[in-house]
C-alpha cells in the first residue's frame, strides 16, 4: 500500500462514537443512581459552547433539559451537548 495523502496523521483524536456511547452510559448511570433526572435543566458553559465538529450550536448560558441534550448527543452526535453540565 502507498499513502497518497495525509493530514494530521500523528494528531491524536478521540473516537467520536466511543465518547458518545460513554457519555450516554454515564448519563444512564447518573439517572439510575438518582443523581440526575431527565427533566433536570442544565446550563451550557463557555467551554461546551466552544466545541467544534458536530454540534447543535448551544450558546453560553443556554439551558436545556437532560432529555433534550441526550437526543442531541444520540441523534446529532453534538459535541457541545456532550460537554454541558
Amino acid at each position: 500500500q502507498q499513502v497518497l495523502y495525509q493530514k494530521n496523521a500523528t494528531k491524536k483524536l478521540y473516537p467520536a462514537s466511543t465518547t458518545k456511547i460513554m457519555t450516554m452510559i454515564l448519563l444512564f448511570e447518573a439517572i439510575q443512581e438518582k443523581r440526575l433526572k431527565w427533566d433536570d435543566i442544565l446550563t451550557c458553559s463557555a467551554y461546551a459552547s466552544s466545541m467544534g465538529g458536530s454540534q447543535v450550536y448551544l450558546e453560553e448560558n443556554e439551558t436545556m433539559s437532560v432529555f433534550e441534550l441526550f437526543k442531541c448527543i444520540a441523534i446529532a452526535s453534538a459535541n457541545d451537548a456532550k460537554h454541558i453540565g
